[in-house]
């Protein structure tokens, strides 16, 4: 082999790590921060009598203003409870005698959309489906069941173990800049020592195996200021859910939790999505059951940790 050609070969092998180490750092994927302005058709809203199962929170009978100033919190409210109580309650055996696993997808297909339009939400407590709640607990093997009403937080439960029945809750922005669930600042409840969500998903703390497809996307979760004790979303859902192009602030950097999932079943695919602030970004302590996927992420300035997987 004569130099040239020794020369030319040489530059040939070097010539992509030259490329390379030229080339502009590569920047970790994290939070695309997705331009989506989410429209329905006038005939996917419940109020417009199409048979819509699309419910605009800014329309009758929930009527929430997303002024900035307004207290929304009740209007949110009821149209998280209008998701749970205008859906057909979960059967283990079909009136035809066909098994649960038919009737799954009728469940589904009842399901709702709480929509909210561009506004800023302001609210005072957490905003959920609220008491009563129903669970359930097997009583003949899979194929039976018996239904409980759980009247409030201190109520006491079965002797049985239940799960309970928070299933296809659906919440959709119109987009995430511009929509946004908003707490007071200085907000009663949320001091130091307190771990309370400004949104959750399920109200008891004992788990769940049928809580499937529940999801939030398009919006921003806003702590506020002088809120320690504030936890932004608490989401739990089994089998499959997912949580979508999502900012969850705090307005001062305090705050016990960004996005909290402390109970099973945690089961979904979430992607594009922001913390910043608080004393953990996420925490992943829902036991059993829970696989979570998680990309497009990105934590910003929390106090503690970023992802918590196990108590500290």
């Amino acid at each position: 082999m004569n130099t040239h050609t020794l020369r030319l070969l040489t530059s040939l092998l070097l010539a992509p790590l030259a490329a390379l180490h030229a080339a502009e750092p590569v920047t970790p994927p994290g939070d695309r921060n997705l331009p989506i302005n989410q429209i329905y058709p006038p005939e996917a809203f419940y109020h417009n009598g199409k048979g819509g199962r699309v419910i605009d929170v800014t329309k009758p009978p929930f009527n929430a203003k997303g002024d900035g100033k307004t207290d929304d919190t009740k209007a949110l409210c009821d149209a998280m409870r209008f998701l749970v109580a205008n859906r057909e309650q979960i059967k283990r055996i079909d009136p035809d005698g066909k098994p649960y696993s038919s009737y799954a997808t009728k469940y589904k297909d009842c399901a709702w959309i709480m929509y909210l339009p561009d506004g800023d939400y302001l609210v005072s407590d957490t905003v959920s489906t609220g008491w009563p709640t129903i669970a359930y607990d097997t009583m003949d093997g899979w194929w039976s069941v018996r239904h409980h009403t759980i009247a409030s937080p201190e109520a006491e439960l079965p002797p049985r173990e239940v799960k309970e029945l928070n299933a296809f809750i659906r919440i959709v922005g119109q987009s995430r800049a511009k929509t946004v669930i908003r707490l007071k600042d200085g907000c009663s409840g949320f001091e130091t020592g307190k771990s309370k969500p400004v949104l959750t998903f399920h109200l008891l703390q004992v788990g769940s195996s049928v809580n499937f497809g529940n999801s939030a996307q398009n919006l921003t979760i806003h702590t506020g200021k002088g809120n320690p004790g504030a936890i932004g979303l608490k989401w739990n859902s089994a089998n499959w859910g997912h949580l979508y192009n999502l900012a969850i602030l705090s307005g001062d950097g305090s705050g016990r939790a960004g996005l909290m999932m402390d109970q099973r079943h945690a089961a979904g695919y979430h992607r594009d999505i922001l913390v910043e602030g608080f004393d953990v970004g996420i925490a992943l302590v829902a036991g059993f059951f829970s696989h979570v996927v998680l990309e497009y992420a990105t934590l910003k300035d929390q106090r503690k940790v970023g992802i918590q997987v196990a108590s500290i």
